[in-house]
């Protein structure tokens, strides 16, 4: 199932690995209005954690680009869109469905908790190239306590509009001199 519509974003970890419990959120923002010279100096992703399955448990969540385009409604662990495979169930092939490049991996386990992922790299790459911007998936790492956890971040189909995910940009660009 596609969990596109559902207010909030699932980011499991389970060891060892089944693919019929990992999920891994993809997000994409709309950098397009950034100038294309512009220099980021800071970029931040920051999701809001509602619940976890266990508040004993923890995972590492790591952020990285995805290379393919994906539509929020058809998107599963198998397939990006309908009728298409991704080359790994959950878009875990890396130099394929998401960039090499990652976050810092961070511990997540405080629920009703913001958690911040540095992806200035990520997004300079967007404002160079508008094209590139396929967006993101947030994969799971273990965690201290290496168990099997859920976790539930809002989304921006959640009903708090302050809790939903927040990509906050610091750009400059030169000036014209005429």
């Amino acid at each position: 199932d596609s969990f596109g519509a559902r207010p909030t974003l699932k980011l499991s970890y389970s060891h060892p690995p089944d693919a019929s419990t990992q999920m891994a959120p993809l997000l994409r923002f709309d950098v397009s209005q950034l100038p294309s010279t512009a220099h980021i100096a800071d970029a931040r992703l920051s999701l809001y954690l509602v619940s976890s399955s266990d508040s004993e448990r923890d995972l590492r969540g790591q952020v990285h680009g995805l290379l393919r385009a994906w539509d929020e409604n058809s998107a599963t662990w198998n397939q990006p869109t309908d009728g298409e495979s991704w080359a790994e169930p959950g878009a875990q092939a890396e130099g394929q469905a998401h960039s090499e490049w990652a976050s810092a991996a961070q511990r997540v386990s405080e629920v009703e908790s913001w958690y911040e992922f540095d992806v200035t790299e990520m997004v300079s790459a967007w404002a160079g190239d508008p094209s590139s911007n396929y967006g993101l998936i947030i994969m799971a790492l273990a965690g201290d306590s290496e168990a099997n956890v859920t976790m539930d971040f809002a989304s921006r189909e959640g009903t708090t509009l302050a809790l939903r995910p927040q990509l906050a940009i610091t750009y400059s660009y030169p000036l014209v001199n005429y």
